[in-house]
């Protein structure tokens, strides 16, 4: 387990919830910028600003675990992890980060299952086990070159959202359900990756799709004081 917060840390790869502005090309570990249509930081800025930790962060918005199962087009986790293995871990100049003090979070899904959800006969429990083989895969690639504490964020409800809602009933019910394949399959498949590897010294499944129904069914509970009308900071979404 990571002891400490100062000098250390955070690397993620991830989808355009977690992206600070890189897009694929040229050094992720430079300053980049980014919009969020919450009107502040994306959450992993606010996370290493808050903990004190060093940020790099690899995601892309639209990426997916492996475009060659699911294709969406972005850097997807494979490509992440390339960049990660050959710009930024060979170079303690950069980035002086190590097994002890790296936190790793990885969190994928959200493009995958709304790129393929229409496409199954079933919630995409096949589809959704090749997807797992290769996200661990890629995985493995982090640990073999030292990772050993890792965060996998699941998938949030985006059913409940108007992406979700504006498809009709019986297409918003087939996308929960593809959700909660994909959540449930990620799950086991992290418990028993890590439980595969002695070494690991942590392993944490984040419940963000709890955390999101939460906050939808009680938004008062967290600050927010209109959720029909308009909003300034929500204008181009």
């Amino acid at each position: 387990m990571i002891s400490g917060l100062c000098d250390t840390y955070e690397v993620i790869s991830g989808i355009g919830y977690t992206t600070n502005g890189w897009n694929g090309n040229g050094d992720p570990t430079a300053p980049h910028s980014s919009v969020c249509f919450s009107g502040g930081p994306p959450w992993s800025v606010q996370f290493t600003e808050k903990t004190g930790m060093n940020l790099v962060d690899l995601a892309i918005g639209g990426a997916a675990v492996d475009n060659s199962i699911i294709f969406t087009g972005p850097l997807d986790f494979v490509g992440q992890t390339t960049a990660f293995l050959e710009q930024v871990a060979p170079f303690p100049d950069k980035v002086s980060w190590n097994s002890s003090d790296s936190l790793f979070t990885v969190s994928f899904g959200t493009n995958d299952v709304n790129n393929s959800f229409q496409k199954t006969n079933d919630t995409g429990t096949r589809l959704y086990s090749q997807v797992m083989d290769s996200y661990f895969a890629t995985v493995d690639r982090l640990y073999a070159t030292g990772a050993r504490n890792f965060v996998f964020n699941n998938v949030v409800p985006f059913d409940r959202a108007q992406i979700g809602v504006g498809q009709g009933p019986e297409l918003q019910e087939k996308l929960k359900q593809s959700i909660l394949e994909f959540n449930a399959q990620l799950e086991s498949s992290a418990d028993a990756y890590c439980n595969s590897k002695s070494d690991i010294d942590t392993c944490v499944i984040f419940d963000t799709h709890t955390l999101f129904a939460d906050l939808m069914d009680h938004p008062d509970n967290f600050g927010f004081e209109n959720t029909d009308g308009f909003c300034q900071s929500y204008t181009n979404k």
